[in-house]
């Protein structure tokens, strides 16, 4: 079988699709597909020369020379990538698996475990067997639980032909969905699972009324005792609605069951009906007393669990016996929230349809387009805003827009439909903190690219007058600062108190940036208002590495700092190590505490730990 490297991220999201071309597509066939993605090709391998330069041969293993050009190439572009070998035999359906895992946007390498993860959960056996023999992977045991919860029967056999065990945890997942066929599948390779639950409990999940009378009825104890949950296990009521039998579910009651009995977290058989989609089971256990208002210990009803789940035959089913469309839960999120923050359109559209209020807010006056935002569902907040969700609604307190949620996260494509959809680019917060104040302070480089382009102001500073650049030093993101350098954001910007992001980087104790930054032009002996440079505001916080980084780079020593001999200043080391704090130390000798810091770095090679103060806190 022909492979060839597989390189994440290139240039642009969409010319991922160049890979086809290594994997035998032809580009006739790609401007078939996605004749966008058709165009990037030819700019990104034609006009720029880039196939001619990496030098790649369909069915052939790359050599080191050109596995070292191919980094060279993306690093300019992003992070650095990994290297996934796949076979060329591999499907549209695995690519477009891919590319919603959208892992360039999130401003990290290729994770193998991710990628894994979602060809399971959308039921691509062949792209998780060969991502699984790729090597340097491990917890395989969660991709086989995702593959369980999208009841693929055929990746789970895959797995377990791999030798992967059927673990308790598989089962209890088996149970929990649903999925019969899977868990007697697990059972066949383990039978000891049957050992966990009773065989009550495996009658009344399977179905099979008739064990169900017998096994009630040769109990020593009173059938009411033996059809309860106990051990921590649900009820057998509870077993039976996963699965919606609901045979099981009439002869369970009969045999004198509570309807309304809960499990862990106060779920009743009409949550766990409604989360697996049961309609059946629904009705049933609405008509033998179930109330359909029931809640669980959060005030979650059975609807909000039905849009979580995106079950659109339990919505209709559930608002049509009455429950509350509109019900909030504890944090005030109704099921059209829940909908949106899982990302499941046709579960928003459904609700939206039978009426539930659109503009919702929970206690944070969060819509459910802050929601689908946070979660980066760009269907969800297409079919939201087409559905009239307000587009520039803020929460409380913060008083963020949906796009600040995007750019908070990392979730590009979220921040270009948005914008796209007329969000306002330059939204300030309670703050004064734009998106890309969102994205710079949690480190999102492709995302600051993409605000960027998309029109918000690089130099837009907050009330405090920081600029993007700012928050990401003082965060430690060195390579959101170095994106922010090629965007062309100044070097030199200070804050209202003359603070430079070197400043700021000092101050918090991030070597990587402070380097990265004075690599970048950013002058290393700049003062703020008090006349303070970048190697002070490290002294006065007591950030050794972050001293001898700077004392590295040339930073100028402070005048203070020669006032004594070296054998004065070699004493007073020798007398610091006496002293419990470095504070009465310096009140005696009538020095600063940046001073004794930086003497300390120049001339004390001990490794005593050197007290941190806390860190300032993202809002």
């Amino acid at each position: 079988m022909e492979t060839t490297p597989f390189l994440w991220p290139l240039p642009n999201e969409i010319a991922l699709f160049a890979i086809r071309n290594l994997l035998g597509y032809d580009l006739l066939r790609l401007k078939e597909v996605d004749r966008r993605a058709h165009r990037l090709v030819i700019e990104l391998f034609s006009q720029q020369g880039y196939w001619r330069w990496l030098g790649f041969t369909v069915g052939k293993e790359p050599t080191q020379p050109q596995l070292g050009r191919a980094f060279s190439l993306v690093k300019c572009a992003g992070p650095r990538p990994s290297i996934l070998n796949i076979p060329a035999s591999t499907s549209p359906f695995s690519w477009k698996i891919i590319r919603r895992l959208n892992l360039a946007s999130q401003g990290s390498q290729l994770d193998l475990q991710q990628v894994a993860k979602r060809a399971a959960s959308f039921g691509d056996a062949g792209l998780c067997r060969r991502v699984i023999q790729s090597g340097n992977f491990s917890n395989v045991s969660e991709c086989m639980m995702n593959a369980i919860r999208g009841g693929h029967l055929d990746v789970v056999e895959m797995f377990l032909a791999m030798g992967v065990s059927a673990s308790s945890e598989c089962f209890s997942r088996a149970i929990r969905e649903g999925q019969i066929a899977i868990a007697q599948c697990l059972t066949a390779h383990n039978p000891d699972l049957l050992r966990e639950i009773s065989k009550l409990r495996w009658a009344a999940f399977c179905g099979k009324t008739e064990d169900i009378h017998q096994i009630v009825s040769r109990k020593r104890v009173r059938s009411s005792e033996a059809l309860k949950g106990d051990n921590g296990l649900p009820s057998p009521l509870h077993f039976a609605a996963y699965s919606g039998q609901v045979g099981a579910i009439a002869v369970l009651y009969s045999l004198g069951a509570n309807i309304e009995e809960t499990r862990d977290f106060e779920v009743t058989a009409l949550h766990s009906a409604a989360m697996n989609g049961h309609t059946e089971a629904i009705q049933e256990l609405v008509d033998l007393g179930c109330s359909i208002k029931a809640t669980d210990f959060e005030r979650l009803t059975a609807l909000h669990y039905a849009a979580w789940y995106g079950q659109i035959r339990a919505i209709i089913k559930l608002v049509s016996l009455g429950c509350p469309i509109d019900a909030t839960d504890l944090h005030g999120q109704t099921a059209f929230h829940w909908a949106a923050r899982e990302g499941h359109t046709e579960a928003i559209d459904t609700l939206a349809d039978l009426g539930c209020s659109i503009e919702a807010i929970d206690r944070r006056k969060q819509t459910a387009l802050h929601k689908a935002a946070l979660g980066g569902h760009t269907d969800a907040i297409k079919v939201l805003i087409k559905r009239g969700c307000p587009v520039d609604a803020v929460d409380y307190p913060q008083s963020q827009t949906a796009l600040h949620k995007a750019a908070k996260n990392g979730h590009s494509l979220a921040l270009r439909q948005l914008v796209k959809l007329k969000c306002c680019i330059d939204a300030t917060d309670l703050l004064a903190h734009t998106a890309l104040h969102s994205a710079s302070m949690n480190g999102h480089a492709d995302a600051i690219r993409e605000l960027v382009t998309l029109g918000c102001p690089i130099q837009a500073t907050d009330f405090e007058g920081l600029t993007a650049l700012h928050d990401a030093a003082m965060h430690g993101y060195a390579h959101a600062v170095s994106v922010l350098a090629d965007l062309e954001c100044a070097m030199e910007t200070t804050d209202r108190k003359g603070l430079t992001a070197l400043h700021w980087a000092a101050k918090y104790g991030h070597t990587e940036v402070i380097q990265e930054l004075v690599d970048l032009g950013c002058p290393i002996d700049a003062t703020d208002h008090q006349g303070q440079t970048a190697l002070q505001k490290a002294a006065r916080y007591g950030y050794m590495d972050a001293i001898k980084e700077c004392l590295r780079l040339g930073a100028s020593l402070p005048r203070e700092v020669s006032k004594f001999t070296r054998e004065e200043i070699n004493q007073l080391l020798e007398e610091a190590k006496k002293e419990i704090t470095a504070h009465n130390l310096c009140i005696k000798y009538g020095i600063s505490t940046s001073t004794f810091y930086i003497w300390k770095a120049l001339y004390d090679n001990s490794e005593r730990v050197v007290p941190k103060v806390k860190r300032h806190k993202s809002s």
